[in-house]
């Protein structure tokens, strides 16, 4: 599932609820199922988009969407890349970098308006960015070259330096052994949050400060293998003239 908030001429809220569907357990599959709900017509709408190579998105995971373009999880340490406004009603398929015996990954968007992809195992995290070309992915789309595109690495954090750099809270944690990268903060791309046992922290890169994140959380009872933390945001709803005088609460 993707969400995407879309600009309109009248001032009206619009916005676009994407679904794609493809597994492919038994065969390969080269045609990706997508499901378009458009709130303007109040219609939903449907088409058949075919990728180049065999496709298989990662069930229970929801897209990244970066200035209208929708990233997905796939198969074989895959991104899928969907821009719905372009002309050419393809995916195009990225390869992750580095190695695929991480633990824990995640998606967003970084400063300067790129896909920022992070992962992390038990000795430390790595935060990569794919790099746009001129034309951002429109040579992606047309030609369907993954060599159009590029990833660079900015940053590479070890675990143990990171609490030896913030004692106080090294000294308060009781497992260090599950540390792991939650999410990027929406706010800021050089921050992001990292769970170790039972507690959450916001890691500044920039600095090498951690602050405690104060939840409503299960505590101890929340088991790594079994469940998965992730950091709730409440976004602010585009502006329009239309909300204008009603409550704030609507």
């Amino acid at each position: 599932m993707a969400f995407i908030v879309e600009d309109s001429p009248d001032d009206e809220i619009c916005y676009r609820v994407v679904r794609a569907k493809c597994e492919s357990r038994f065969e390969e599959v080269y045609v990706v199922t997508i499901e378009t709900f458009l709130s303007k017509i109040s219609t939903w709408c449907y088409s058949k988009l075919r990728c180049s190579s065999t496709i298989s998105l990662s069930p229970w995971t929801s897209g990244t969407v970066i200035g209208g373009v929708i990233h997905w999880y796939a198969a074989q340490g895959n991104i899928a890349i969907y821009d719905p406004y372009h002309h050419e009603k393809h995916i195009a398929l990225v390869k992750l970098p580095g190695p695929f015996d991480f633990d824990e990954q995640v998606l967003g968007e970084s400063s300067d308006g790129c896909l920022q992809y992070g992962w992390s195992c038990k000795a430390g995290l790595q935060i990569w960015v794919l790099e746009k070309g001129f034309d951002g992915y429109s040579s992606l789309f047309s030609t369907n070259e993954q060599s159009s595109l590029s990833w660079s690495l900015r940053y590479k954090l070890n675990f143990k330096i990171m609490w030896r750099k913030n004692p106080t809270l090294a000294t308060k944690c009781v497992t260090r052994k599950e540390t792991e990268i939650l999410a990027f903060s929406p706010q800021d791309s050089k921050s992001v949050f990292i769970r170790s046992g039972s507690s959450i922290y916001l890691y500044h890169i920039g600095s090498g400060r951690m602050e405690v994140i104060q939840y409503q959380g299960r505590g101890s009872s929340i088991l790594s293998d079994f469940s998965k933390v992730v950091p709730y945001f409440k976004r602010a709803w585009p502006q329009s003239t239309l909300c204008c005088g009603r409550n704030s609460s609507t």
